[in-house]
């Protein structure tokens, strides 16, 4: 299960002038919401129901039904119940949830710019640090600056790799058997990333063709990604409570992550200094290069990068299919 996975159906509102929900509400806010609904027309959103105080079972559902793969249908289930749009209240912390196409214009374009990300950056910062996925305003629009120029490069042997990763998935896909092609997408979209992000490829769909479950740097950064992504979607379902998930063991996945891709930061860094700087780029990284040399903000930018590419297009074929 990825960490971007719930978010593909459903949106968790927040407008600026509202406090985290585990802080109770003053009156100014109270009122700063009831003008701001009367201004643009909004209606009262569908209460989501649920039969336990503070909604701790649909804590309990959603992780229950997480383990079992089955978030999409749920997600389904619960808009047909609700309507295209409603308000859940669990563990005292307010949300809405919309799939209602005007909802989501407004929120990722016409009104952009009213909208916070909540606690994402905190409950996402010990992976991804500070990127473009977990920055807002000022700072977020100085993010899609630098790296939006990057997004031009086309190489035409960036679609023969691409060639080579889609026959390896299709040799992992055996005839006539029900697979999870969720799994394998994940690792289609892995080796592409990281080719276009690096230079290099994981490779790790080979490695499920050959069964190899070696222990190179590369599979323990792959295997520390995973484990990474996983306490960061289980933090991002609680809320303001993303505290409350954490520890030494994600602490230690998120080590191995940020070694391996220092190393490649260094690497394309010591490279840039031996080359002309008209010479040709080779990957995210070499483009990324041009831009900063400071180590942390190409790490966290990468890893950024590399946590929505992968994930978006991973969940979208699994979802499609």
């Amino acid at each position: 299960m990825s960490v971007l996975e719930h978010l593909h159906l459903s949106f968790r509102i927040r407008m600026k002038h509202s406090f985290p929900g585990s802080e109770p509400r003053s009156l100014t806010v109270e009122m700063a919401d009831s003008q701001f609904e009367q201004a643009h027309g909004c209606g009262t959103p569908r209460p989501l129901p649920h039969r336990w105080p503070f909604a701790s079972d649909l804590v309990i559902d959603a992780f229950r039904i997480i383990g079992e793969r089955q978030a999409l249908q749920w997600f389904v289930q619960i808009f047909e119940r609700t309507g295209p749009t409603f308000e859940q209240n669990v563990l005292g912390i307010k949300g809405i949830d919309t799939v209602e196409p005007d909802n989501l214009e407004s929120i990722l374009s016409s009104h952009f710019a009213a909208y916070g990300l909540g606690a994402r950056s905190a409950t996402f910062a010990p992976l991804l640090g500070d990127g473009i996925f977990t920055q807002e305003a000022a700072r977020w629009k100085q993010s899609r600056d630098m790296l939006r120029p990057l997004f031009s490069h086309n190489r035409a042997n960036n679609f023969t790799q691409l060639e080579e990763h889609t026959k390896s998935l299709v040799d992992c896909i055996p005839t006539g058997e029900i697979i999870d092609l969720q799994t394998l997408f994940f690792r289609f979209m892995f080796d592409t990333t990281t080719f276009l992000l690096f230079g290099k490829s994981m490779n790790s769909l080979q490695a499920t063709l050959k069964g190899d479950e070696s222990q190179t740097m590369e599979a323990r950064f792959s295997e520390a990604f995973r484990i990474s992504q996983d306490f960061l979607f289980r933090r991002g379902r609680l809320g303001d409570l993303y505290w409350l998930i954490g520890g030494k063991e994600f602490r230690r996945q998120c080590s191995v992550v940020h070694e391996y891709i220092d190393e490649a930061v260094q690497e394309a860094l010591s490279a840039q200094c031996q080359k002309d700087k008209t010479a040709d780029v080779h990957s995210f990284l070499d483009a990324l290069t041009q831009q900063t040399r400071d180590p942390k903000v190409l790490r966290d930018q990468l890893l950024n990068v590399m946590l929505a590419g992968r994930d978006t297009t991973a969940c979208c074929l699994t979802w499609t299919l």
